[in-house]
């Protein structure tokens, strides 16, 4: 299941209108569970509250949405201190994040299971006045320590090169689809029996491609995104169908039928030859239909 990506200033929905912006979250220190998100609605200290993470029925890149309505909302404790916090550590914009060498790092947001609500990932970037720096993904198991206000990371500045780029999955998405319509790939319509999805930086493609080559092609242009943290592909060159087709129906016929031609495009597959009787084309067709990247099966008489 999708994991929640929660950023600092992300939007935050009441039930019937808009409640404020993400501030922070706080969770449980032993077992690493976030309970709570910081909302913050105005100016000042005052206006922090706390809401529960089991409220949160949906986040997309634009906000994050809560069950509860705005009355409920404001009725949620405001947040309090906690230093000395035994138990329980707020994560914040303010929160200093450090390396095991003592580089320092800003703290972005997190990324959270959506089962069990443990936390997963930081979000943090390097310092630097005055210009942007990437976003990295830092995991839970890195994490030496942390308090309120301080959270001290088990490796060194020399190690961040390791961790993967962080990107919302929409904008890893939406730079994918658009470097590849403007492929060559894409120009030539070869991708109408993929589909693409990204869930947690991972790239999941699903379906039918013509061969081989776009196959490969999209592995590259994959590997060219930013944020793309890992790549599924779960696709099926018309080739590979229309070869495990034919050695399903020789080993269906036992050699005895009579030759038939396979041609597969995008997983439509025709099969064309001197067709038997009504049952042995049924079962023809079954055969075919079984195997892995089929989508349809047509026959065509000699």
């Amino acid at each position: 299941m999708k994991a929640l990506e929660i950023e600092w200033g992300q939007q935050v929905a009441a039930y019937d209108v808009w409640l404020g912006s993400i501030y922070g979250a706080m969770l449980v220190k032993d077992s690493g569970a976030v309970t709570h998100l910081v909302v913050k609605r105005g100016l000042g200290r005052s206006s922090l509250r706390i809401i529960s993470v089991e409220s949160v029925e949906k986040c997309t890149s634009e906000a994050i949405y809560t069950s509860m309505p705005l009355d409920e909302a404001l009725q949620q404790p405001k947040l309090k201190r906690l230093d000395g916090e035994q138990f329980i550590v707020a994560l914040t914009p303010k929160t200093r994040v450090l390396t095991s060498d003592g580089k320092k790092l800003r703290l972005r947001g997190v990324r959270v299971s959506n089962e069990d609500h443990s936390l997963e990932w930081l979000v943090v970037s390097p310092w630097a006045f005055g210009r942007h720096r990437r976003s990295l993904l830092v995991p839970h198991d890195r994490i030496a320590e942390f308090t309120t206000g301080k959270v001290k990371l088990a490796i060194e500045a020399s190690g961040l090169r390791a961790m993967p780029a962080y990107r919302q999955d929409h904008y890893v998405e939406s730079d994918l689809r658009e470097r590849l319509s403007n492929s060559s790939t894409g120009a030539q319509g070869d991708l109408s029996g993929v589909t693409l999805t990204v869930e947690e930086g991972v790239v999941a493609f699903h379906g039918n491609v013509k061969n081989l080559h776009t196959k490969e092609a999209l592995r590259d242009i994959t590997r060219q995104v930013r944020g793309a943290a890992g790549l599924l592909m779960d696709v099926r060159p018309d080739g590979d169908v229309e070869m495990e087709i034919a050695t399903a129906l020789v080993e269906h016929t036992r050699g005895n039928g009579g030759p038939l031609q396979v041609s597969s495009r995008l997983g439509m597959v025709q099969l064309l030859g001197h067709m038997p009787n009504e049952v042995e084309c049924a079962a023809l067709v079954r055969t075919a239909e079984a195997v892995p990247g089929v989508k349809g099966v047509a026959l065509a008489g000699a």
